[in-house]
């Protein structure tokens, strides 16, 4: 092959890997497993033990959660939940904790789980789109 051709088909590749196409969130079940006893433990006293029956806070499963985060990019999901929640107590759970949680909310969506785990990079997360569209 000539340093041309070489050049050419590096610079394809590199043009490809620069470019980052949307794709539905990846997690491990283990992962939703682990995020489903965080949420029991940190979030189910606002948004209840079904995800959507809560006293405080919002439904994070079917349509209301569908119209407020459907079809948008995790990271969104993650930098809210990160940064915001427990109310009075924000980001104390750590970010595995929150990408676990995050795992569990998609699960519990429509998401299925896959091989790989979920990112605590919101760069990659920005990647991933939450499952459902806005209603």
């Amino acid at each position: 092959m000539t340093h041309a051709r070489i050049f050419v088909l590096s610079s394809l590749a590199l043009g490809l890997a620069g470019r980052i196409h949307a794709q539905a969130v990846v997690f491990t079940a283990a992962q939703a497993a682990q995020g489903k006893t965080a949420y029991s433990q940190n979030c189910e006293s606002c948004h209840g033990a079904n995800l959507d029956d809560g006293q405080f806070g919002p439904p994070l499963k079917g349509q209301a959660f569908n119209r407020q985060w459907g079809g948008k990019p995790a990271d969104a999901v993650f930098t809210y939940m990160s940064t915001r929640m427990p109310p009075g107590n924000a980001g104390s759970l750590g970010n595995p904790a929150y990408a676990g949680i995050l795992a569990y909310l998609v699960q519990s969506n429509g998401g299925r789980a896959g091989t790989l785990a979920l990112s605590t990079d919101t760069k990659l997360l920005a990647a991933m789109l939450m499952p459902g569209t806005a209603v």
